[in-house]
């Protein structure tokens, strides 16, 4: 039995490597703490998040830890290193879970911003939005990664809506239930015959390639 001490606000979050060497710790205190479970000794601190922290995960190797916080981050370590590797920014509200998929290719993170966002955790991109889902405090990705759980449901990853390339990321446009979505905005809806047709979007142009036509 251990007493872990050294945060300096209340302790939110724990996590436990697959291995079970490592322990961390998400504190209020806007940092993450990574102890030796055997010996109770602290091994680094993670700083970096301007907000308290919310939940921390490991990835299932070990490799990568994530953690999210009230700043609207996911943020990335080499917990060995005990260095930031990715900051992830998209949630536009306090970010709330966090997961690893089983073989570490997709990262998944919770926000009130009432979205769960699908990220590469190698490259930093973001791969796939779930939106107006609210409440989530739980994600948890099935032994063969299509699916993730969570406290309101689960989510089919394979079931992602369509985005249509464009030359700002950071302004997407997608098209979702007939509706073409922009910030998630519905601002043009699309008769049948012109959904499965298109070919690209750029900018406020919008180019079709029906065959029926």
């Amino acid at each position: 039995l251990q007493k872990l001490e050294g945060h300096t606000h209340r302790v939110t979050a724990v996590a436990f490597s697959r291995d079970g060497s490592l322990l961390a710790s998400a504190s209020s205190d806007r940092t993450v703490r990574l102890w030796n479970p055997t010996t109770g000794q602290e091994v680094q601190k993670l700083e970096g998040h301007t907000y308290g922290v919310s939940a921390v995960a490991f990835s299932q190797d070990g490799s990568l830890l994530a953690s999210v916080s009230g700043d609207k981050t996911v943020r990335l370590w080499n917990p060995t290193m005990g260095q930031e590797v990715q900051k992830l920014e998209g949630h536009t509200h306090a970010v709330t879970a966090v997961a690893f998929s089983q073989d570490g290719s997709l990262l998944a993170s919770a926000s009130d911003d009432e979205t769960v966002r699908l990220w590469n955790p190698t490259t930093g991109q973001e791969v796939q939005v779930f939106e107006n889902i609210t409440s989530i405090t739980t994600l948890d990705f099935t032994k063969d990664d299509t699916n993730l759980r969570t406290n309101r449901g689960t989510l089919n990853i394979k079931e992602k809506p369509l985005y249509v390339p464009k030359s700002k990321p950071s302004n997407r446009t997608l098209i979702q239930n007939g509706w073409m979505r922009r910030d998630s905005h519905n601002f043009l809806w699309l008769p049948q015959e012109y959904r499965n047709g298109y070919s690209t979007f750029h900018d406020n142009t919008f180019a079709d390639d029906d065959d029926n036509n």
